[in-house]
């Protein structure tokens, strides 16, 4: 481990030595994919094997075998199953890796200027390879911590089949809260929440905060509405370099 020597950082801060190059890295563009344990089946090896090196045509290609779960106990499947992590977790034998950057450019760092014509042809280049594999595995997932922030399928990729279901306990049963962030949460998604007690001030708050927003439109309407969330839109040129 390297540890993080700035003045005032907590002493358990730090990172792998591996991965000091990610330390505040300014990413061109970033992919994940779990890959089914189905494809290591002897059928099915030249398929994967032939996406892969389509895929490294345009970008390398890493694959983190440590990060599937395909083979592991089932108490640990489990576990795992009981999250919000993509189900498709369960059966990966490894996450595939496809991305690339250059340093860190925080405001005020000394630092080249950044090489936007490479940080472009890398974005295309790392959605090609991806393009590659999800020929074989279109709903592969993503796994959240390392993905793409511009996938317009976002949900799907980061949560599968448990999108709906987390949908439905946010909505049935955040009830009574006497956290402000949970209850403007519960009313931004069109929980129901209750007339009395702790929380509704909080309640009344969050019907307040969508007034402002749009005073012309009933706050229930408003809430309705925010829970068909958009895909998210790529700014022109983050497109080019995320």
């Amino acid at each position: 481990m390297t540890r993080d020597t700035r003045d005032g950082a907590p002493r358990h801060h730090g990172w792998w030595h591996g991965d000091q190059d990610q330390v505040g890295m300014f990413l061109h563009g970033f992919e994940s994919l779990w890959m089914p344990a189905s494809l290591l089946e002897k059928n099915t090896q030249p398929v994967l094997v032939k996406a892969l090196f389509r895929a490294s045509r345009f970008k390398e290609v890493q694959l983190h075998m440590h990060k599937g779960l395909a083979g592991a106990t089932p108490e640990a499947r489990a576990a795992a199953r009981q999250t919000a992590t993509n189900p498709a977790v369960l059966d990966a034998f490894a996450l595939v890796i496809i991305a690339d950057g250059e340093g860190p450019a925080y405001p005020g760092l000394s630092r080249p200027p950044l090489d936007l014509s490479a940080a472009r042809t890398d974005a295309r280049a790392i959605d090609l390879a991806t393009a590659e594999l999800r020929k074989i595995v279109p709903d592969a997932g993503s796994y959240l911590s390392e993905s793409n922030y511009f996938n317009p399928l976002w949900q799907r990729a980061y949560w599968g089949a448990t999108t709906h279901a987390c949908a439905l306990s946010r909505r049935s049963t955040i009830h009574r809260a006497c956290s402000s962030c949970t209850t403007e949460s519960a009313a931004k998604s069109g929980a129901r929440m209750a007339s009395s007690g702790c929380d509704a001030p909080l309640a009344r708050r969050a019907r307040r905060l969508h007034q402002r927003a749009a005073p012309n439109v009933p706050w229930r309407l408003r809430a309705r509405a925010a829970r068909q969330e958009a895909p998210r839109s790529r700014p022109p040129l983050q497109a080019a370099i995320a």
